[in-house]
């Protein structure tokens, strides 16, 4: 009785190991790349605003029965760039390519066990991307100069840019819409040709950067996080 308890037991990891497979199989069989659509709505005293930038996501390699929503992806394009209205002249909101979520927040079952592949939710509408999830969000206090980088509060971006303007959705989408190309160059134009961080940690703490001192993440920043390029 053992030995045949024993021989069901390998049976079932043969089929299992068999099952997965051919779902690793079909999954290579289709691009190992997609476009993700990721838009932005803001409430403004003037109306909501909306921008979105679609982006180029994709995996590089993975492992049969390791992938994980974050195992061998890569993500290039544009951060989303959105124009606010404001009285003494227009301001910018940037979702940033860092940090942001993908398809996989939605459906992390079904594609990390290859039943489903991004392409399969093509047209499927746009999801509402979770506040643990949003892509980092920065706006300049002056467009021309990188040093005025600053954070803005998702939960509050009426600190940042006054009272009535309310950050409404995030949303993410798979998308056959081809990606966006120039739109933050058009507006950051100094990007192309900037090195290193955008306000490097030493503006704020001088030359004697210890261990005790923290980085802000803000500090960190650098161009390959408002474009990188897809070809």
């Amino acid at each position: 009785m053992t030995k045949l308890i024993e021989l069901k037991k390998s049976f079932v990891t043969i089929l299992a190991a068999i099952a997965l497979l051919v779902g690793w199989y079909w999954f290579n069989s289709k691009p190992n790349v997609w476009h993700e659509k990721i838009s932005l709505t803001v409430e403004t005293p003037q109306g909501e605003v909306v921008a979105s930038s679609v982006q180029l996501a994709g995996i590089r390699s993975h492992s049969v029965g390791q992938i994980t929503p974050s195992d061998g992806r890569y993500l290039k394009g544009e951060a989303v760039v959105l124009k606010l209205p404001q009285s003494t002249g227009p301001k910018y909101l940037f979702a940033l390519l860092k940090g942001r979520g993908s398809i996989y927040d939605f459906y992390p079952q079904e594609l990390r066990d290859f039943k489903k592949h991004p392409l399969d939710y093509l047209n499927s509408g746009p999801l509402e991307l979770k506040t643990s999830r949003y892509p980092k969000l920065v706006t300049f206090d002056n467009i021309d100069f990188p040093r005025t980088v600053k954070e803005v509060d998702p939960n509050d971006i009426g600190a940042t840019f006054g009272n009535g303007y309310v950050l409404k959705s995030i949303t993410l989408e798979i998308t056959e819409e081809p990606i966006t190309m120039g739109n933050i160059e058009g507006v950051l134009w100094w990007l192309e040709n900037h090195t290193g961080r955008m306000r490097p940690p030493s503006s704020r703490l001088g030359v004697g950067l210890n261990s005790a001192n923290k980085v802000l993440d803000v500090e960190r920043l650098t161009k390959s996080d408002f474009d990188r390029k897809s070809k």
